[in-house]
């Protein structure tokens, strides 16, 4: 739902606004596949745990035994985030075309160079004069408030760790000549299948009460899924000390550093959203 503080769009981003929604009919689409991705079905999109019992602690220490071949997911995740990406740097990019028109009362002069600039500092901010001037100083003001070098800048950003801010990582995503983030890469989960063993209880006080918790641990959550890697530990009830087959692992999805898939496109809709929603508030129809 794309939310417009104007009773009637300003002619300035109505294409912006078309191309906003096809980002988020691709983003549902994503969503959609990777909910319902064979992962968690298909034996041979998990990975395969084993265990050993580690004498010292009285732990079996679960690793990856057997990496499953992602090559087909990985390229139909690749295009399904650059699916999403490309329209909205074309919304923002349709922004800045209607505004160099309107400024130029036709076609801009330098054609060529019109574009959302986007700078993650003050220098790279001061070399877009390419784009920059062909650009209505109060409108070129405003998409200067949105610049990366600018960090959350008070916004509630919902970033991760380590922060991008959300238009140098968009940038980095729709760049022919880097694409380094928009291949997906394969985590450890915190769910896992085990083959019929027991997981002993640890007593846990909760306030005045006792709980009884499942007694294991996941120091693997959050790196990739790689053969050998430590995924769980685990007290196991009247288990073997070494478990060749321990059960198995379905992958967790995510983009560089370990971004999720969904909500970092998510993060990166709802910023360009943003941008065109306050576009329309400063900017009214019933200025043009």
């Amino acid at each position: 739902m794309i939310w417009i503080p104007s009773a009637i769009p300003s002619p300035l981003f109505t294409e912006s606004v078309e191309k906003l929604l096809w980002a988020e009919r691709h983003l549902n689409a994503l969503k959609h596949n990777i909910d319902q991705a064979s992962l968690l079905a298909d034996p041979a999109g998990l990975a395969v745990l084993s265990a050993q019992l580690d004498p010292e602690s009285g732990y079996h220490i679960f690793r990856i035994a057997q990496v499953p071949d992602m090559s087909e997911l990985t390229f139909g995740f690749t295009h399904s985030i650059t699916d999403v990406a490309n329209p909205l740097r074309a919304a923002l990019d349709k922004l800045a075309w209607q505004c160099a028109c309107w400024f130029a009362n036709g076609t801009p002069r330098d054609v060529p160079g019109v574009k959302f600039p986007i700078a993650t500092s003050h220098q790279e901010w001061i070399k877009a004069g390419r784009a920059r001037n062909q650009l209505d100083p109060p409108q070129c003001g405003f998409i200067e408030r949105f610049q990366p070098y600018h960090g959350v800048a008070g916004r509630a950003d919902g970033g991760t760790v380590p922060y991008v801010h959300p238009l140098a990582f968009l940038q980095d995503l729709t760049n022919d000549d880097k694409h380094r983030n928009t291949q997906p890469v394969f985590l450890i989960p915190n769910r896992f299948h085990l083959r019929k063993l027991a997981i002993a209880d640890r007593i846990q006080q909760v306030g005045n009460i006792q709980v009884p918790l499942p007694d294991h641990d996941f120091p693997g959550i959050g790196h990739p899924m790689e053969l050998g890697a430590e995924v769980m530990r685990a007290r196991l009830v009247d288990a073997e000390p070494q478990i060749n087959d321990a059960g198995r692992a379905a992958p967790y999805i995510a983009l560089a550093e370990g971004r999720g898939a969904v909500h970092t496109m998510q993060r990166l809709h709802r910023f360009v959203h943003l941008v065109l929603s306050e576009f329309a508030r400063d900017f009214p129809a019933s200025l043009y």
